[in-house]
């Protein structure tokens, strides 16, 4: 019983911290990383395919013709595109914006 015990206190704990370490301050929803969602935040109707989502920053392509891959971001609970793939940004502005580490390949490391 007391093994019971300390376990659903450890889980509420990694539960509370999982929910309060977002950089959001809390919990995304179910739809956050939805393409529909993201495509409706972005206004564009056609299809998205989201290849990398955190629930604040993603990497998506929107089917237009031409470069078509961004990196887009939460701001206010809605996505907004933050870069496209084609452009040369530095990896230090990419730091300063707070881009996790996981997209840090899509920058410049040499500006």
């Amino acid at each position: 019983m007391k093994h019971a015990a300390t376990l659903a206190i450890v889980a509420l704990v990694l539960t509370s911290a999982a929910c309060t370490s977002h950089p959001t301050g809390s919990p995304p929803s179910a739809e956050t990383c939805n393409p529909q969602t993201i495509g409706a935040d972005l206004t564009f109707t056609g299809g998205v395919t989201v290849e990398h989502c955190d629930a604040v920053w993603a990497v998506a392509t929107l089917g237009e013709h031409g470069d078509t891959s961004w990196i887009i971001r939460r701001v206010d609970d809605h996505w907004v595109r933050y870069m496209n793939l084609i452009e040369r940004r530095c990896l230090s502005s990419a730091r300063a914006d707070n881009v996790p580490p996981d997209l840090h390949r899509y920058f410049d490391a040499k500006c």
